[in-house]
């Protein structure tokens, strides 16, 4: 199980394709597939020490989850025209992997 949603992704990433709007379901799969990646992100880090995937998520792996996806989702979404907000992106990237 996902320790985020596209749903929960989409809010953080304003501007994204809402149900209903062209280009909705391509941006959710795009979405899903950096969800995957995530949370293999935190399961890979956190596998030495606690037991993965956790069942339930505790709120903190679900919000690095969400910010890992973000960035992910973020990135492959936009072209180099957004590097600044790319960059502050990198920089929560890098806070949420020391948080592990």
């Amino acid at each position: 199980m996902a320790y985020t949603t596209s749903g929960a992704i989409l809010t953080l990433l304003p501007g994204l394709p809402l149900s209903g709007e062209p280009g909705y379901t391509s941006t959710v799969a795009i979405i899903d597939s950096h969800i995957d990646r995530a949370d293999s992100v935190i399961n890979a880090r956190l596998a030495k020490r606690y037991r993965v995937p956790f069942s339930p998520t505790p709120p903190i792996v679900r919000t690095i989850s969400q910010d890992i996806a973000s960035y992910f989702s973020f990135r492959s979404l936009y072209s180099g025209d957004n590097t600044n907000r790319l960059d502050s992106l990198q920089e929560q990237l890098q806070f949420a992997y020391d948080q592990l």
